[in-house]
């Protein structure tokens, strides 16, 4: 039995719904279909996602990637994207992880500085059987609730070290090392992300960052593939959709909830994002 067999076989027997699915341990997350889907919105962040079964195509600006059982997908920024699952059934995991984490490997082991480059948010590479054998051993500590809880990160960090000496070892020390734009850029995302519902001042940020607003949005648009305000607006309406399915709202009252002054104007955005109204959308996703 190959190693990917092995993790169906363990995957498959704790988790049989289709869907996300958030495990015991914070950091891993369990996805499964059994039927392809239509490209649907959603924001990557900082994660490595590996596939087991099946294939899913992901689209950035007009950058593709597919992913797939020999092919991993990292992201090391906060980037909205639109995926859709090619093959099924599908059986897939995504480990998040934080930019500090690979600054904490990289400190440990010393080595050489990344290569200069001009680095997108999202990266492929090969799976191989060592980041197989990582990966399971991190899967595995489900058996082990009390142990996750101190040797999770441990697992992750050496998930990460594997990651750094491959192929895209450049890629995550461009993002990690402080003094880069792609790190710049990165913290420019997470805070607008955290603070999704307040105007942005782009002079401020970028001083906090210690860069110019204009090196700011040209290198967030060059990673995101959106600007500041547009990545702003994606973050809002994403957790518009997810109020409106989750916890009931009406349309004006997400729209007041993520930041949105203007019920109309939320609208208009919400249909142009998605397709359709709220309330359409609502009933086509939940069919009530």
């Amino acid at each position: 039995m190959s190693k990917i067999d092995e993790i169906c076989k363990y995957l498959d027997a704790k988790f049989s719904s289709d869907g996300k699915i958030q495990s015991d341990i914070k950091e891993l997350f369990v996805y499964r279909a059994s039927v392809p889907t239509e490209f649907l919105t959603g924001v990557y962040e900082p994660a490595l996602c590996m596939v087991f079964k099946g294939s899913k195509l992901a689209k950035v600006g007009n950058d593709f990637y597919e992913y797939d059982e020999q092919h991993y997908l990292l992201a090391a920024t906060h980037i909205p994207a639109v995926a859709k699952i090619k093959g099924c059934p599908y059986l897939a995991i995504k480990i998040n992880f934080e930019l500090e984490d690979i600054l904490g490997v990289i400190e440990s082991i010393g080595g050489a500085e990344s290569k200069k480059g001009k680095f997108a948010g999202l990266a492929l590479g090969v799976v191989d059987d060592e980041l197989l054998e990582a990966v399971f051993k991190f899967i595995r500590l489900l058996e082990r609730p009390n142990d996750a809880k101190f040797l999770a990160k441990l697992a992750i960090k050496e998930i990460l070290y594997i990651l750094l000496k491959g192929e895209n070892g450049d890629f995550l020390r461009q993002y990690a090392m402080l003094e880069t734009i792609e790190n710049r850029v990165t913290r420019a995302a997470k805070e607008i992300k955290s603070n999704y519902t307040e105007a942005i001042n782009i002079e401020n940020l970028a001083k906090k960052l210690g860069i110019s607003a204009s090196s700011l949005y040209h290198n967030f648009k060059r990673i995101t593939a959106l600007s500041p305000l547009q990545f702003q607006k994606k973050i809002r309406l994403e957790k518009a959709k997810n109020l409106l399915i989750n916890q009931n709202l009406d349309a004006a009252e997400a729209a007041f909830a993520v930041g949105y002054a203007s019920p109309s104007q939320f609208n208009r955005e919400y249909s142009k994002m998605f397709g359709m109204p709220p309330k359409a959308h609502v009933l086509a996703i939940t069919g009530a």
